[in-house]
């Protein structure tokens, strides 16, 4: 099942639950982590927006890059949902058109916290280098998750 077929608004745990069942695994479209820091957040955000959009899923854990079940996020939902769409707006340039948030709830206790990044017109997306203020990075996707784009890349077209 994925991610994508499931209609936004109506996505909830037992999706999740699925989604994790059936072998849930980082790639050129899905992004999971227990926790969001600022680099990573920003590294997976703007990679699935610069390549074919999917799904950061907060509140995964995994091992291998393949999902083992909910690692849940405690602490206000509205509080983290406003944290992550301040960062993704103010870290990423040109911020990124359509993205939606939303906290699941699980039976468990906590939560999880599901961006759904669409593919961007206005690629290439990039982020404030950490080694040099002056600079930025450019992350994409293939089926083993984010990596950096060489400047090179960019003249050869590869965002249109």
């Amino acid at each position: 099942m994925a991610l994508n077929d499931i209609d936004f608004d109506t996505l909830g745990e037992a999706d999740l639950a699925a989604a994790i069942g059936e072998g849930l695994r980082c790639g050129i479209g899905v992004a999971f982590a227990p926790e969001a820091f600022e680099l990573p957040f920003l590294k997976e955000v703007s990679s699935l927006a610069n390549t074919r959009g999917g799904h950061v899923l907060i509140g995964i854990d995994g091992t291998g890059g393949v999902a083992s079940g909910f690692a849940a996020l405690s602490g206000s939902a509205k509080d983290e949902l406003r944290r992550l769409e301040t960062l993704a707006h103010t870290g990423i340039a040109p911020p990124i058109a359509g993205l939606q948030a939303k906290a699941v709830n699980l039976a468990g206790g906590g939560f999880v916290v599901v961006i759904r990044v669409p593919a961007s017109r206005q690629a290439p997306h990039r982020i404030r280098n950490p080694r040099d203020a002056r600079s930025h990075l450019i992350y994409a996707r293939d089926l083993s998750g984010a990596y950096e784009v060489h400047p090179r890349a960019l003249s050869d077209g590869l965002f249109g």
